[in-house]
């Protein structure tokens, strides 16, 4: 479930909160699930409530697993019920849970940061699955390639058959990009042309195999 309220100001922001019991005080208390979690995000910081122990990862947008450095990234475990990322700046960020016991997880993709805008969404813990395939440039498979997720740290080397492999990728949508030292001189290369380039891992699909992303010419 997701709600994105954008505010006129910052009063309305306030009195919004006060009179609905969503501030970053209380978001998602008492409303959990043992399986539940819930991000909500507001001007400056993103709160995540679920149960105690969960570990939580945070990443920007833009971030890029495989470039040095990758881009903004923080991590955290849920303690009293929440953990609160502050002081962030304004912009799009994809929040990580993970239980580490059963190894079941959620990922929250573009939560919102910024003046004016309250986001809410409650998702569930849930097995994790992968996503495979082959590299190809001109019907022929690529080694030293990495397939990766932009704003997420998934990633993976192609071996020597051009093969990749995503590993424990949480239930969601992900639009796959390729890094290739042969075929070009730029840094990144999008799958141009690749059918699907956005790839979804659903509950009952959680193996994705055989998407052979295809290198632009």
């Amino acid at each position: 479930m997701r709600a994105l309220i954008y505010l006129a100001t910052t009063a309305a922001v306030s009195f919004i909160a006060l009179h609905c019991g969503i501030d970053d005080r209380h978001a998602g208390s008492g409303s959990q699930t043992t399986n539940g979690v819930t991000v909500a995000a507001y001007a400056d910081s993103i709160v995540v409530t679920g149960r105690e122990g969960l570990n939580v990862m945070l990443f920007a947008g833009d971030y890029v697993p495989i470039d040095t450095p990758p881009g903004y990234s923080d991590t955290a475990s849920i303690l009293v019920g929440r953990h609160r990322f502050p002081s962030l700046p304004h912009g799009f960020y994809s929040v990580l849970t993970i239980d580490e016991n059963s190894g079941n997880a959620a990922l929250f993709q573009e939560v919102p940061v910024g003046d004016s805008i309250f986001f809410e969404e409650t998702d569930t813990l849930r097995p994790t699955g992968s996503i495979s395939g082959t590299v190809l440039w001109d019907e022929t498979p690529r080694v030293e390639c990495s397939v990766y997720s932009e704003g997420t740290p998934f990633s993976s080397a192609t071996d020597e058959s051009g093969r990749y492999r995503l590993s424990s990728v949480p239930v969601g949508s992900y639009h796959l990009s390729v890094w290739s030292t042969e075929h070009t001189d730029t840094t990144h290369t999008d799958t141009t042309g690749a059918l699907p380039t956005t790839v979804s891992v659903t509950a009952d699909s959680l193996h994705v195999t055989d998407i052979d992303l295809r290198l632009a010419e």
